[in-house]
């Protein structure tokens, strides 16, 4: 059991540090600065936003210990499993810039199929012998700028001609 604690916040730098988590990220979390945990400010009240966000990302809190003091700090459902909760809430920590890298990725893919596409379309002009030809010398560059500009269905459009 926890020394029954008379400062919120106190208690919630308390929890933040059992969690293995940095301080400052972990505030900005649940809606609040370092500065609201320094000081004077330190003494103040905690508000019911940032405690609803610290329940909701961290549901092994004990409630009662976090508002009162009284209690264990980490519910006893939880003390079991709590390698699996620290991994989980250092993942959800991380998730913002694990939506960026799987959308970056899929960007990837996306242009390198437009590169495969585009290669392609080259060596077929090139087997063509349309691109080699000194008689289509304007044309060959007209395609190639519209081929860099507006990719392969305008180049398409030109061969029809």
């Amino acid at each position: 059991m926890e020394k029954n604690l008379t400062n919120i916040k106190e208690r919630v730098l308390i929890f933040c540090k059992y969690k293995g988590l940095s301080i400052e990220p972990f505030l900005e979390s649940i809606g609040m600065t370092y500065g609201s945990f320094k000081g004077k400010a330190k003494k103040g009240s905690l508000n019911s936003d940032a405690i609803a966000n610290i329940y909701t990302n961290f549901s092994d809190l004990n409630l009662e210990w976090l508002l009162t003091g009284n209690g264990d700090m980490i519910k006893p459902s939880f003390e079991n499993n709590l390698k699996i909760s620290k991994k989980s809430i250092k993942e959800n920590l991380n998730s913002p810039n694990d939506l960026l890298i799987e959308s970056l990725k899929e960007t990837i893919e996306s242009q390198k199929t437009t590169i495969s596409a585009l290669q392609m379309t080259i060596n077929m002009f090139k087997e063509s012998n349309y691109i080699d030809s000194p008689l289509n010398e304007s044309k060959n560059r007209t395609l190639i700028e519209n081929i860099e500009k507006d990719g392969i269905a305008q180049a398409n459009k030109m061969l029809k001609k």
